[in-house]
């Protein structure tokens, strides 16, 4: 049986202006995120529209909550997740992968109420995280040093560090719990997460 026996179909008959409004800027869907009856959409990597049913619930700039950059401008958001209502993203002024700079961190909202529960030291690699349990898995590098870090989803608290031989660039993992860090030469180092 065909998963779309009508085939490929609009999800609204019409633009969802209320959904994807252009007075908050126009930029691409990073994100569509389902828990419980709930939809959150991140675009723009600056806004999450949260829809139940064909409703638009709430509408956030993420930026207020998170911050100006070191330089001045907004922050933007990449490499999220939503988990119980919760994002967990990567912020920084540079969205490509990479080290980041100083700047980027986790940080981890609250999408029912709006609120900020806790962010990561600044430092974070710009790259997915990892999450594995109740433990997020990510690289951090300073003054050139990288370090596997893991941090408890509940509250941010650091769980454990490891000091990584090579600095770190980008972050992935595979089904079996294997972590790989890549670095700028392209050397990649191996974890088992237990």
């Amino acid at each position: 049986k065909r998963p779309f026996p009508e085939g490929p179909r609009q999800l609204y008959a019409t633009k969802r202006y209320d959904i994807y409004p252009q007075r908050y800027g126009i930029g691409g869907i990073h994100g569509a995120y389902v828990w419980g009856k709930e939809l959150g959409l991140l675009y723009g990597n600056r806004y999450v529209v949260v829809v139940v049913g064909d409703e638009v619930k709430r509408v956030y700039d993420l930026a207020p909550l998170l911050g100006p950059s070191a330089k001045g401008s907004k922050t933007a958001t990449s490499f999220s997740t939503v988990i119980d209502g919760v994002l967990y993203g990567v912020v920084s002024p540079s969205t490509g992968y990479g080290a980041g700079g100083s700047t980027a961190y986790v940080v981890a909202v609250d999408l029912a109420k709006g609120k900020v529960l806790w962010r990561t030291a600044p430092g974070v690699v710009t790259s997915p995280f990892s999450i594995f349990g109740d433990a997020l898995v990510t690289a951090t590098t300073k003054n050139g040093r990288s370090s596997l870090v893991l941090h408890r989803l509940g509250d941010g608290q650091l769980l454990q560090t490891t000091p990584l031989k090579e600095a770190a660039t980008s972050l992935s993992w595979d089904s079996r719990g294997v972590l790989y860090v890549g670095s700028a030469n392209n050397k990649k180092q191996f974890f088992q997460v237990k």
